[in-house]
């Protein structure tokens, strides 16, 4: 069989471009015992793919060049040997950016669709949401009263761990990287306040003016000056969860 996939064909330094990528055709083989074959549904793009697009160690395995990129993919079963999967089930799992794919269903776990939408398990009941959720739960343990700082709180795991906390009773302060999100961080998702980081001239006194009282949790996406702002303005026993330093 026939299909269409979506390679790394080069590394790039800085912004990717389109040159850095290939599309290809490939045929796929004969399905084996214990195998599926797949039809993208849902295909998540996610900022720390840029980091896996260089040739450096990371908490996860980097891009090969001329192999296609792979992410969290929400999937339509086709075709079945295994008897844990049959025709028509609804997947999610580590899968190739192409259109159709043989894998091994001990590497996908079946999602309900009946009544939650399938990008759902790509966002809130996907890898953004359980890591805001342990992230602010486990480590930044929120309560009534406290302040809570969220980094990149306009992206998929920022706007859940701001959520977790306000629903713990904390008092939350966002920062994002423009006026349009930060306007949509307080009108829509009810942040106290919010910092645009592009236009602040000092994240320390600008979170040293909203936080008088010092922060009492910081989750962080971002790490470099924004964690150097926000450490500056840490209270007695603040707890940090280092979700990432994209920035770095």
């Amino acid at each position: 069989m026939e299909t269409t996939q979506f390679v790394l064909a080069s590394r790039p330094y800085g912004m990717p471009s389109a040159a850095n990528f290939r599309v290809e055709k490939i045929n796929l083989e004969e399905l084996k015992d214990n195998e599926v074959l797949l039809k993208s549904w849902y295909i998540s793009v996610d900022p720390y793919m840029r980091g896996r697009m260089n040739d450096t160690r990371s908490y996860v395995e980097a891009f090969q060049v001329n192999q296609p990129i792979n992410g969290s993919i929400v999937a339509k079963v086709i075709e079945s040997r295994s008897n844990k999967f049959h025709k028509d089930d609804v997947v999610a799992g580590t899968l190739p950016w192409s259109v159709y794919s043989v894998q091994n269903a001990e590497n996908l776990r079946k999602i309900d669709v009946s009544k939650i939408p399938p990008y759902y398990y790509l966002g809130i009941l996907g890898m953004p949401g359980i890591t805001a959720y342990i992230g602010m739960i486990d480590i930044c343990k929120p309560s009534k009263g406290e302040t809570v700082v969220v980094s990149g709180a306009a992206g998929a795991v920022g706007l859940v761990a701001g959520q977790i906390a306000k629903i713990r009773g904390a008092r939350v302060i966002g920062i994002a990287g423009s006026d349009e999100k930060c306007k949509l961080l307080k009108d829509k998702f009810g942040f106290a306040e919010t910092i645009n980081y592009k236009i602040s001239k000092s994240i320390r006194k600008d979170l040293a003016k909203v936080c008088p009282e010092g922060v009492n949790a910081y989750f962080d996406n971002v790490g470099g000056e924004i964690t150097e702002g926000v450490a500056a303005n840490l209270a007695f026993h603040a707890r940090i969860a280092l979700c990432g330093q994209i920035s770095q």
